[in-house]
């Protein structure tokens, strides 16, 4: 699960996801309530913290498996669902999967849940991006 490599597919990744709908906009005090959500219809425990980005980070969310961090503005359904990706696919140590085929895997079915896009619609656009995923990805439980 672990990559030591260069994020190689990134911008693949983002240039797939820009095909879909952002979904809503969950404004900052109602994100964590969303991540508890989330977290708990995936079935884990312990869900990341939500701070606030840094004002000078201009991204639009980042994610480790302690935490999430987003605008004081909020953020878009799509955003959130990115990052806690990047969460479910990270060890307590640090150590994830960046934007590899275990992070898309976990995100894709993240986006079928929770936007309800259609999974054969998800894997053809991946396949059409020539983006990697695990299909049987899952979210690192701590075991």
């Amino acid at each position: 699960m672990t990559c030591y490599c260069r994020d190689y597919q990134k911008s693949r990744v983002y240039v797939w996801e820009n095909q879909f709908s952002p979904g809503n906009h969950i404004p900052f005090p109602n994100i964590a309530p969303y991540v508890r959500e989330v977290w708990e219809i995936a079935g884990l425990k312990w869900p990341p913290l939500v701070e606030i980005l840094n004002a000078r980070d201009k991204s639009l969310g980042k994610g480790n498996r302690h935490y999430v961090y987003f605008p004081e503005e909020g953020a878009t359904q799509l955003t959130i669902l990115h990052e806690l990706a990047h969460t479910m696919t990270h060890t307590i140590h640090g150590h994830g999967d960046a934007h590899g085929p275990q992070f898309v895997g976990v995100y894709l079915k993240l986006l079928h849940r929770h936007l309800d896009i259609p999974l054969p619609l998800l894997l053809f656009t991946l396949n059409k991006e020539n983006v990697d995923f695990e299909i049987q990805a899952k979210p690192w439980s701590g075991k």
